[in-house]
């Protein structure tokens, strides 16, 4: 089962006071395609790879033995904290967060032309270009 991890900001909780807190979402995905929730956790703070070592940890206590690929953001530590808690995982940093990481690094007037290509690689229309790509 492959599984992606995120955080998704912006959600209004009210507890002494209403403020946006993170929800931590763990997404599993079956060999047959189908998504699975694995969890929701409201670890509180900011996100950091202590949260989502925590967050492995109880999911892989909760009986999930074995993940072949995770997906998440490029949060610092995270790669270590996945290499901890299943060792024989790959991992990947979402397309998305490497995208923003190499933009932010271009300039304003190439970002357009830049992200164009980028996602020609990224986001192929068929599999044939996909392999061109590679």
């Amino acid at each position: 089962m492959c599984r992606g991890i995120s955080g998704c900001y912006g959600v209004s909780i009210k507890r002494d006071r209403v403020e946006n807190e993170s929800i931590y979402v763990a997404i599993g995905i079956t060999p047959e395609g189908r998504r699975e929730i694995l969890g929701y956790y409201l670890p509180g703070g900011m996100e950091s790879a202590y949260n989502w070592r925590e967050i492995l940890a109880d999911i892989r206590e909760r009986g999930v033995k074995q993940i072949h690929f995770i997906v998440s953001d490029g949060l610092s530590g995270m790669k270590n904290v996945i290499t901890e808690i299943y060792p024989h995982a790959k991992y990947q940093p979402c397309v998305v967060h490497v995208m923003r990481n190499i933009l932010a690094k271009v300039r304003v007037q190439h970002r357009n032309i830049i992200a164009t290509e980028i996602k020609r690689y990224f986001m192929p229309k068929t599999n044939r270009r996909q392999n061109n790509c590679l």
